[in-house]
């Protein structure tokens, strides 16, 4: 088992309500579970096998304004419950930015951006904003329907408190159709076509031997 409590960096009153999640990726018995803490901030976690597990805040809409958060290297044996395994969720850093049309500049909705753990989604006007731990943390997105998905990774550096901005823009892709047929020209259905890195992943075709990818 493993338990604890979760406060707010600064008041250190208790949080209500937060996802505490716990996972130990790694050794020959790989664990995972989580709780929801209660009106006093305690958490429990049951039944998990020994092991090193990274514990996780995810802070979700409840707590829009807080950072979700990783503690590192928590020892759970199977003698003894690991209890009192404090956690403080802080506010860390803002990252705001914009998702745009690579050509005509106009934003993009419904693209989704990654940062260590904490993802988002753009609006109508093509804006997101998350909230990460300070430190370095990996960013990256996914463009919406209709465009090209690139390799756009990159590091960027989250002060504690602080504000950063990173943009993404992303060109629309063109659709490649086709049909695959027997050699005797009968169409193949459910067959699985796909075109490198950019396009929107193999696609099935239909009835008639149909695909189209994007």
């Amino acid at each position: 088992d493993l338990s604890g409590s979760v406060v707010f960096e600064g008041s250190r009153k208790p949080v209500a309500g937060i996802l505490v999640a716990a996972a130990s990726p790694g050794g020959k018995n790989q664990g995972y579970g989580y709780a929801a803490t209660d009106a006093t901030g305690r958490y429990e976690i049951p039944n998990l096998p020994e092991g090193i597990y990274k514990v996780y805040l995810s802070p979700g809409t409840r707590y829009p304004d807080w950072a979700p958060s990783i503690l590192d290297s928590v020892v759970v044996t199977a003698e003894n419950a690991t209890r009192n395994v404090k956690v403080t969720l802080s506010k860390g850093g803002l990252i705001t930015g914009k998702v745009t049309d690579r050509e005509t500049g106009a934003p993009l909705e419904k693209a989704i951006v990654y940062l260590s753990g904490a993802v988002t989604s753009t609006g109508a006007d093509g804006v997101f904003r998350l909230r990460s731990a300070p430190g370095s943390g990996n960013i990256y997105s996914s463009p919406p329907d209709g465009y090209l998905r690139e390799s756009n990774d990159q590091i960027i550096k989250v002060p504690d408190g602080g504000a950063v901005t990173f943009d993404f823009t992303y060109s629309k892709g063109l659709d490649v159709k086709g049909t695959v047929r027997t050699p005797d020209g009968k169409p193949v259905a459910g067959a699985l076509v796909g075109w490198g890195f950019g396009s929107s992943g193999p696609s099935a075709t239909d009835s008639m031997g149909r695909f189209l990818l994007r």
